[in-house]
C-alpha cells in the first residue's frame, strides 16, 4: 500500500495522472516501433568494424530475420506491462552501443555530444530493466581503447569519457531516489512487493541452476507438426526442479537457426583486432549470464530469452558475413572455395527459417491473443498458410 502510494504521489507531482490506458497502450506500441530501427542503426556500425565487404542479399534477409527472433513482432501480438520493460530495455541499450560506437569514428566534438546521449541511453536502460547494466562490459574494450588513442591528448580522452560517465551518473542518482521514494531502499527495485504465487525476494542463485538454464533458454525448441502455425512454443510445468520455477511458454533462443552461427564465430573473428574479438566475447559472457539470473531468480518464460537475444542475432549476422567474406576470398583455400555455396545457401535457409520461426510466434505465443480475441484473422491466415 506505501509503494502504491509513492507511485500515485510522484504520478500526481509529475502531471502523470490524466494518461489512460489508452495513451499507455499507444506508447507500447510506439516503443515496440522504435525496436527494429535502433537495432538495425546498431547492426550496421557492428558490420562496419568487423567486416569489410558486405553481402547485400544476406543484410536484406537479415534484417527482418533479426526482427522476427527480436520477438519485437511476437509482442506486439501480446503486448502487454509485462513485456514493456523489455522493449524499452532493449531500444535503449541498443541506442546506447550504436550512439557509443558511432562516437569512434566522429571528430573531437560530435563525439562528445554523442557519448553524453550514450550515458542517457544506458541510464534509461537500467532504469527498464537493473540487468541492462551488464550491456557496459562488451562496450569496455572499444572505451580503454578511447583513452588509449595516441591520436588525441589525454585531456581530450577524459572530457569523453566524462562525456558519457556524468549522464550516467546522474540517471543513477536519480534511479536510486525513485527506487528510495517508491520501494524504500536505493537499491531496491521492488522485487519484495512481487506479489505472486510465490516470495520472489526468496529466490536465489545456485550452480546447480546453470543447466537446466542453458536447456530451457538456449536448447528448448518448439515442436513442429503440420497445424498451423508449425513451429509450437513449449507449455509445460517445471515440476522436477526444486522450490519455484516459473513456465508460462518457452522458446529457445537456439530455435531461431540464423544464431547458430555463433557456434564458428570464434574462428571467423581471427583476423579482427582484440577489443573486437573482446566485444563478441563479452556479449556471450553476459548473454548467458543474463539467461542464468532469469531462470534462477523466476524460471522460463517467452519474453526472457528478450533480454539477449537481440544481441546474439547481431553478432550471429555479423559472424555469418565474416564467414561468407571469408569463403569467397581470393586467397581462401581450395576446399574453402568449393564449399562456399553450400554454406551461402544454408546461410539464406538459417535466415528463411527465422523469419518462419519468429512468425510463428506471433500466433502462437504465451496468450494467443490473435487466436482468442481475432478468430476471423487467425483463421485467414491459417487458411492462407495451410493450402494443401
Amino acid at each position: 500500500r506505501r509503494a502504491d502510494d509513492a507511485v500515485a504521489r510522484l504520478r500526481r507531482e509529475a502531471g502523470l495522472e490524466a494518461i489512460g490506458p489508452d495513451i499507455q497502450e499507444q506508447e507500447r506500441v510506439a516503443v515496440d516501433e522504435a525496436v527494429a530501427p535502433v537495432d538495425e542503426l546498431l547492426l550496421r556500425e557492428i558490420l562496419l568494424k568487423f567486416v569489410r565487404r558486405i553481402n547485400y542479399l544476406l543484410l536484406c534477409l537479415g534484417l527482418p530475420a533479426l526482427c522476427f527472433t527480436t520477438l519485437i513482432y511476437a509482442t506486439q501480438a501480446q503486448i502487454s506491462f509485462y513485456v514493456m520493460p523489455y522493449l524499452s530495455e532493449i531500444l535503449f541499450a541498443a541506442l546506447f552501443m550504436f550512439l557509443s560506437l558511432r562516437a569512434l569514428r566522429a571528430g573531437c566534438l560530435p563525439a562528445r555530444v554523442l557519448l553524453i546521449f550514450a550515458g542517457i541511453a544506458y541510464a534509461l536502460s537500467v532504469a527498464s530493466r537493473p540487468i541492462a547494466a551488464l550491456f557496459i562490459l562488451p562496450m569496455l574494450p572499444f572505451f580503454i581503447r578511447v583513452l588509449k588513442n595516441r591520436e588525441e591528448t589525454l585531456k581530450d580522452s577524459l572530457i569523453k569519457m566524462l562525456c558519457f560517465a556524468i549522464p550516467t551518473a546522474v540517471g543513477a542518482v536519480l534511479i536510486m531516489r525513485y527506487n528510495y521514494l517508491r520501494f524504500g531502499s536505493p537499491l531496491q527495485f521492488g522485487i519484495i512487493y512481487q506479489l505472486t504465487i510465490s516470495d520472489a525476494s526468496k529466490m536465489k542463485f545456485t550452480i546447480y541452476d546453470i543447466i537446466p538454464a542453458i536447456y530451457h533458454m538456449f536448447l528448448q525448441l518448439p515442436y513442429i507438426n503440420a497445424r498451423f502455425p508449425f513451429a509450437h512454443i513449449v507449455v509445460s510445468q517445471l515440476s522436477n526442479y526444486a522450490g519455484y520455477k516459473l513456465h508460462i511458454a518457452m522458446l529457445g533462443a537456439f530455435s531461431f537457426p540464423m544464431l547458430w552461427w555463433l557456434f564458428p564465430g570464434r574462428a571467423a573473428l581471427k583476423k579482427n583486432a582484440e577489443n573486437e574479438r573482446m566485444f563478441a566475447f563479452l556479449s556471450a559472457a553476459v548473454s548467458l549470464f543474463m539467461a542464468f539470473a532469469s531462470f534462477a531468480m523466476s524460471g522460463t518464460d517467452m519474453r526472457y530469452i528478450m533480454d539477449f537475444v537481440w544481441l546474439l542475432g547481431i553478432l550471429a549476422l555479423v559472424f555469418m558475413m565474416q564467414i561468407q567474406e571469408n569463403c569467397f576470398a581470393e586467397t581462401a583455400d581450395a576446399d574453402v572455395r568449393s564449399s562456399r555455396k553450400i554454406l551461402y545457401g544454408l546461410a539464406v535457409i538459417s535466415l528463411l527459417a527465422s523469419v518462419w520461426v519468429g512468425f510463428a510466434a506471433v500466433f502462437n505465443n504465451e496468450g494467443d491473443v490473435i487466436k482468442n480475441d481475432l478468430p476471423a484473422v487467425y483463421a485467414a491466415v491459417m487458411k492462407l498458410c495451410e493450402f494443401w
